[in-house]
């Protein structure tokens, strides 16, 4: 079995390529260090801190869920067409394979149905005609026969496998 290749190869939905880890730790280090930068900024124009702790403070509780947007928002510029191409896969596979089998099974139901009824139709159709065939060249036989008429016209062949030599 061939092994995956190391460059594109990746534990879950949610890890990282190896090859993108230098760029995902950019990317999301850069996102971490600006966001904290504009908060820090912040806190010391508008914020009314006496003392470094409570600034401390102030910074850590504003800029706490930002690691876990930067993580998420990293991945998604680095991993998102892949994933979404794994997302895409999944639901086609739960949702729209099921439903395209169930159509499939139900068309070749139908198809079976139909052909099962016009073998039975055709069966009707073609005994209604040997057998009006039938009717017509007996009441040619029974005129000709009251005329006192010689009747050499041979039955009709085909019905209920019998052939003019069969009669």
């Amino acid at each position: 079995m061939r092994e995956p290749d190391r460059q594109s190869s990746r534990e879950s939905l949610w890890s990282i390529s190896p090859g993108w880890w230098a760029t995902y730790f950019l990317v999301f280090a850069t996102q971490v260090v600006s966001v904290t930068i504009v908060v820090v900024a912040d806190e010391l124009t508008f914020g009314t801190h006496g003392r470094n702790a409570e600034l401390l403070s102030a910074v850590l509780g504003r800029i706490a869920p930002v690691p876990i947007f930067a993580a998420t928002s990293a991945m998604i510029l680095l991993e998102g067409v892949r994933n979404l191409m794994v997302l895409s896969n999944y639901l086609h596979n739960r949702f729209v394979q099921p439903l395209i089998e169930k159509r499939k099974e139900e068309m070749q139901r139908r198809l079976d149905e139909s052909r099962a009824q016009g073998l039975v139709e055709g069966i009707a159709q073609g005994k209604a005609k040997a057998d009006a065939d039938w009717q017509l060249w007996n009441q040619r036989r029974l005129e000709a026969e009251s005329k006192g008429e010689p009747f050499t016209e041979p039955p009709p062949s085909g019905h209920n496998g019998s052939s003019p030599s069969s009669c």
